[in-house]
């Protein structure tokens, strides 16, 4: 599992975020957008659609992400 001090380096950045897919076993489904809040349980990214709120238990992947500055 991800710490929450491991996610913090990535304050107001863009990243990538891989949580379990819900209908492909095994598999990865990512988020993009820009980290903007980080509490004791989950954390909050900025998207090109608005906010998601995202647990911190969820997060198996976490990455800088290409494409935007």
């Amino acid at each position: 599992m991800i710490d929450r001090n491991e996610i913090e380096t990535f304050l107001d950045e863009y990243i990538a975020i891989g949580v379990p897919h819900s209908i492909v076993p095994d598999k990865l489904f990512f988020y993009f957008g820009y980290l903007r809040y980080i509490d004791k349980e989950e954390i909050k990214i900025e998207t090109n659609n608005g906010f998601k709120i995202i647990p911190i238990s969820q997060i198996y992947d976490i990455h800088k992400a290409r494409g935007k500055p």
